[in-house]
C-alpha cells in the first residue's frame, strides 16, 4: 500500500509540476522588447492589470428604441401564484 500511495503522490506531483511550468510566464514584449527580468515582468503585469481595471469604460449600453417581450397578466399569475404540494408530485413523478 506505501508503494501503491507513493507512486500515485508521484504522479500527481509530476503533473502539478509540469501545469507550472506550462503556465509559468516567461517574459513579456516591454515597448517592442522582449524582457525575461523578473521584477520587470512583475511590474508590467501589476500596471497591465492595474490600468485595465481602473480605467473608465465607455462601452455604454443603449436600449433605446427596443421593445421588449412583456408577460401578459394571466402568465403573471400563473408565474406568481402559490403551488400545492399536489402539483409538485404531480410534475415530479
Amino acid at each position: 500500500m506505501v508503494r501503491k500511495r507513493r507512486l500515485n503522490s508521484r504522479y500527481f506531483h509530476s503533473i502539478l509540476k509540469w501545469k507550472r511550468a506550462k503556465n509559468e510566464i516567461k517574459g513579456v514584449n516591454i515597448l517592442g522588447k522582449w524582457c525575461e527580468e523578473p521584477n520587470a515582468v512583475k511590474g508590467e503585469i501589476k500596471d497591465y492589470f492595474r490600468k485595465r481595471l481602473t480605467e473608465e469604460t465607455h462601452n455604454d449600453i443603449r436600449l433605446d428604441n427596443n421593445e421588449f417581450p412583456t408577460l401578459t397578466l394571466d402568465d403573471n399569475n400563473t408565474l406568481t401564484c402559490n403551488i400545492i404540494e399536489e402539483e409538485i408530485k404531480i410534475v415530479v413523478w
